[in-house]
């Protein structure tokens, strides 16, 4: 597995209970390393014309590249959102200690 091959992935949740509820899934399907929830954070977006604020709960998912689409499907098949946010970043550098670590966490095909 080449340390390149690691991402990062965002998406937001209404509540703290579905982030949890979604990364221990995640976690125990082996589809992901590492799950952090950041709550609350303040989003400013505009949907269907209005300029909208909420309170949500940010999930930022450490996997490696070939579980990408299936994060990406189950999240879709997961979320409550009619359309949930799903980024992916490249992960430039990656301690060895730490890619040993996440390497060992999870089944790669």
């Amino acid at each position: 597995m080449k340390p390149d091959s690691l991402k990062i992935g965002l998406t937001t949740f209404e509540t703290k209970e579905e982030a949890v509820a979604f990364s221990k899934f995640m976690i125990e399907k082996g589809l992901a390393v590492c799950a952090q929830v950041d709550d609350p954070i303040l989003s400013i977006y505009k949907w269907k014309g209005a300029v909208e604020e909420s309170k949500e709960v940010r999930l930022w998912i450490k996997f490696f590249d070939d579980k990408s689409k299936l994060i990406e499907n189950e999240l879709m098949n997961f979320h409550s959102y009619e359309i949930p946010q799903w980024c992916v970043l490249d992960v430039a550098q990656v301690g060895a200690p730490y890619l040993k670590w996440a390497m060992d966490s999870v089944e790669h095909e």
